[in-house]
């Protein structure tokens, strides 16, 4: 049903192929797993998929793509959406409404489908991907999780004859993952298509039913599901995957901090009525990596905001060293990278925005510190043009050049490949052996176990 042949695909402005001679099928009832290493490729492929390259993202295209028989590019891109619903790597940018009865609803009444039917898909989708209590919430209320879950159930609901995932599993925690599997099985059983670009592969086993792994643009090696989850550790590490069964965080974490105490929280509550209204009394200390985990929608990125003076508490103190630090104060002692770093990329370079935030580095630092998470080739480049899991590192190099005590990241895994997951995590245990608190929020249970010295669950 979809057949790509000898397609390549080159951004405009950019002197190199994102994509070269792919070569793809996809039959009625599969479920192919698009993965490899983060710029490999995987996001333009769903991109080609859906239409919105060549009709939003304008480059060189060679080669065919048909759907049902027909050439993509003979399609109406109102045609085309009706047949291929997508879920993209930042959620948001494909919102239109602010609460999401009306965001899941939005494609189904622009294909002037009956508002009866509307109606009952909404309500199956409520029922079966458990989102009831969502339903009439603001969006912009919303973590970036349920963020996440609403934008599956917009595709869930359109009944489209493909479904295409990037990084459905960013900002999800295990149990919305395990909900989003068993809807995916049921979409194929339904003879749907499903194509996932994804780094996260534990939760698909089962589902997928071919892997095919992608770097630097091309497809080097086609998997059957058994081939691909069979395959051995040394394998696994050589091409840069993560864990392809389900990890588990170690359970020795300490649940408190040690008798020191450098950065405490003393009856505080946060706004919003993050963490159910509840006051919150924890210790942190230099040196220190944690985890802060929890289900999606408790608070977690509002508790670590407030921590570092963007949202005031509503009501309790923070000391640092003893002494109660303004909204103000922590400002200036706080770096954040946050669930959507695109809020805080600005500069016309990657080593420039590395400079934005503390003047008084030197080149060289912020060299060793691109070279670290292997952006040094991108030094010149404009940031708002590196993929989703560049700006990522980025936001997380710009933090460490800024030479904070205190650090502050919200999902900083999501959308990293093996590798610059572990680096990710070596450069965090290294400042933090300097002297330096960082505290994280995640769903990614990989990431904990290699990064984090102690958990606090929420």
């Amino acid at each position: 049903m979809i057949l790509m042949k000898n397609v390549s695909f080159k951004y405009e402005g950019s002197e190199n192929y994102s994509l070269k001679d792919i070569n793809l099928t996809l039959e009625k009832g599969e479920c192919l797993l698009v993965t490899g290493p983060s710029g490999g490729g995987k996001s333009t492929l769903t991109k080609l998929i859906n239409g919105l390259i060549p009709a939003y993202f304008e480059g060189e295209l060679k080669g065919e793509i048909y759907i049902d028989g027909i050439n993509i590019s003979d399609i109406p891109m109102y045609e085309l959406s009706g047949k291929v619903a997508s879920v993209f790597q930042n959620p948001k940018t494909q919102f239109f409404n602010i609460d999401a009865e009306d965001e899941m609803a939005f494609a189904l009444e622009n294909q002037g489908v009956d508002e009866r039917i509307i109606t009952e898909r909404l309500e199956r989708a409520a029922d079966e991907l458990g989102i009831k209590k969502l339903m009439t919430k603001n969006i912009f209320e919303m973590s970036g999780g349920e963020k996440q879950i609403i934008a599956f159930a917009g595709a869930y609901v359109s009944d489209a004859e493909v479904i295409v995932l990037d990084e459905p599993s960013a900002n999800l925690d295990r149990e919305h993952m395990e909900i989003i599997r068993d809807i995916m099985k049921k979409l194929m059983n339904q003879n749907k298509m499903i194509i996932i670009a994804e780094h996260r592969l534990a939760y698909l086993r089962n589902v997928a039913t071919r892997a095919c792994y992608m770097k630097n643009g091309q497809i080097l090696e086609n998997f059957t599901a058994e081939e691909f989850y069979g395959m051995s550790e040394n394998k696994r590490c050589e091409m840069g995957l993560r864990e392809l069964s389900a990890v588990t965080a170690n359970n020795n974490f300490e649940t408190e901090g040690k008798e020191k105490t450098d950065i405490s929280v003393k009856n505080m509550k946060l706004k919003y009525e993050a963490f159910n209204g509840k006051e919150l009394n924890l210790s942190f200390n230099y040196g220190e990596v944690i985890g802060i985990v929890g289900h999606n929608g408790l608070g977690k990125s509002t508790f670590i905001r407030t921590l570092c003076g963007i949202i005031r508490e509503k009501k309790g103190e923070i000391c640092i060293s003893g002494r109660r630090v303004s909204c103000k104060k922590r400002k200036k002692k706080c770096g954040m990278v946050m669930q959507d770093v695109n809020y805080q990329l600005f500069s016309d370079s990657v080593a420039l925005e590395c400079k934005l935030g503390n003047g008084q580095v030197s080149d060289k630092e912020i060299y060793d510190i691109l070279e670290e998470l292997s952006l040094l080739d991108k030094k010149d480049v404009h940031p708002m043009s590196l993929s989703g899991g560049e700006k990522q590192r980025l936001a997380i190099a710009t933090m460490l050049a800024g030479g904070k005590k205190i650090m502050m990241l919200d999902e900083p895994t999501s959308g990293l490949d093996y590798e610059n997951m572990m680096r990710i995590s070596r450069l965090l245990k290294k400042v933090a052996e300097k002297g330096t608190l960082c505290l994280v929020v995640t769903h990614d249970t990989e990431f904990i176990r290699e990064a984090c010295s102690r958990i606090i669950t929420i």
